[in-house]
């Protein structure tokens, strides 16, 4: 696995490489999938990291704290996942296969490739969040979303990712 992991967490130009290397040092942990009731199915967790990511989100360190320079990175966050909440009531079952992982995995993807707390101005939110759309729309296209700690496997399964749904989001 720490192969495998070699080039996730890119946020060297985003959080530094000592923070990298304090996230890579810390355990991740395998955690229970119920797949099939028959076979027993685990799966890899860096939910702490990721809560430590989103907890100290910013270039700067003071980033969002009660002194510090604001942003709208929590705030994209939330309407990306409010979003994808609604068009999947209103579709029915056909963006069942998408989910508020890959919404936090676009979003780490855009703050690694977006990592100046200025881009996240709050007077930006909505050109924020349009990029933000714009970055799963495009990992949709290419039905390749890399996870963010491993970036060798895709989080979308490309047949369930069909030509009609493509269309629709496009």
């Amino acid at each position: 696995l720490f192969r495998s992991t070699n080039e996730g967490l890119d946020i060297h130009n985003w959080l530094g490489r000592k923070a990298r290397r304090d996230f890579r040092l810390k355990p991740f942990y395998m955690v229970p999938k119920s797949a099939d009731k028959e076979q027993e199915t685990w799966r890899i967790s860096f939910s702490h990291i990721e809560k430590d990511i989103l907890s100290n989100h910013g270039s700067s360190k003071t980033c969002c704290e009660k002194d510090g320079q604001q942003c709208c990175r929590k705030k994209c966050f939330k309407l990306l996942k409010h979003l994808l909440e609604s068009l999947k009531k209103k579709t029915k079952k056909k963006l069942d296969q998408f989910c508020s992982y890959h919404v936090k995995t676009v979003l780490f993807h855009a703050f690694a490739n977006h990592p100046e707390d200025n881009e996240w101005n709050p007077g930006k939110l909505e050109t924020c969040f349009e990029m933000l759309i714009e970055e799963f729309l495009c990992f949709l296209r290419r039905a390749h979303l890399p996870h963010f700690f491993i970036p060798s496997f895709n989080l979308f399964n490309s047949e369930s990712i069909d030509e009609e749904s493509l269309d629709r989001k496009s």
